[in-house]
């Protein structure tokens, strides 16, 4: 009995590393991609773009049940930067960015410690 639990839990450790490797494969053909796109198109300013495109290459691993939560902190992180940028908003716009990071960042902390909590306390 946990001998064949052990295998049912290393198969799905396998299949789990498996799936994040396909979505950074992903993750880094869209990077190449929109870094082409950037360069094709000279007259962007380049350096709002490319916080953009690294916000749109988290959007695969928001698709791993397990890397979501993080996934979507990065992926709000990069696209806060390239709108702080993009419209030179950038010190009053930090502070607001900052402040709803770290509410999204606690909630998730939070979310986390009552599940924990739960778990030993029924």
């Amino acid at each position: 009995m946990y001998s064949r639990y052990n295998r049912v839990l290393s198969k799905n450790k396998i299949i789990l590393k498996t799936v994040k490797n396909t979505y950074k494969g992903i993750r880094i053909g869209v990077l190449f991609i929109g870094l082409g796109v950037v360069f094709l198109f000279t007259g962007l300013n380049f350096f709002p773009w490319i916080l953009l495109l690294i916000s749109i290459c988290f959007i695969p691993e928001m698709f791993i049940k397990e890397e979501r939560k993080k996934a979507f902190l990065r992926f709000y992180f990069f696209l806060g930067l390239f709108i702080l940028f993009l419209y030179k908003i950038f010190w009053p716009g930090l502070l607001i960015f900052l402040g709803i990071y770290i509410l999204l960042s606690s909630c998730s902390k939070q979310r986390k410690l009552n599940i924990a909590i739960k778990k030993h306390h029924p």
